[in-house]
């Protein structure tokens, strides 16, 4: 597995809006890994024994990075949404907006000039782990930020 949660040293709360790692430009990343494919590939069928024994090919878990300013309307929504929905839990209290360590489809959002940003209970380090959990009260309060964001990111309140 690639860089994900685990590989993330420090312990998070589910308490902030998370952006992902510095931009940059996923076509470069595709073009370079077609690249390198392309590569080995005319190597293996210009070689007898690679031709019989072909090697196999492993690509770690790669993303590249994404950003939604963090003054964007869309985080001062899902902030103050996340906000409203933890009081009186224990994902209660101000919302900040911190990198995400982890491989999400925000980068391809805002690759295509979409607004993204992610939202979740928990720690981090918990994310897809072996005994993956969270407390109830976070997992409700997520939900309920959800449903706010989107009603009032979508003007239906």
């Amino acid at each position: 597995m690639g860089q994900g949660a685990r590989a993330f040293p420090r312990q998070q709360s589910g308490r902030g809006v998370q952006e992902g790692f510095a931009t940059g430009d996923p076509s470069v990343h595709l073009r370079l890994t077609h690249r390198r494919c392309h590569g080995v590939h005319s190597i293996v069928r210009q070689d007898p024994w690679l031709r019989v024994n072909p090697p196999r090919i492993d690509w770690p878990m790669h993303y590249p990075g994404g950003r939604t300013d963090r003054d964007h309307p869309l985080c001062r929504t899902v902030r103050a949404a996340r906000e409203r929905a933890a009081l009186g839990t224990s994902f209660a209290g101000p919302g900040d907006v911190l990198p995400f360590p982890s491989a999400t489809d925000l980068a391809w959002f805002t690759a295509a000039g979409i607004p993204a940003v992610g939202l979740g209970p928990g720690a981090q380090s918990m994310a897809h782990a072996v005994d993956e959990r969270c407390a109830i009260d976070e997992m409700v309060a997520a939900a309920k930020a959800y449903a706010m964001a989107a009603i009032e990111w979508c003007g239906v309140a």
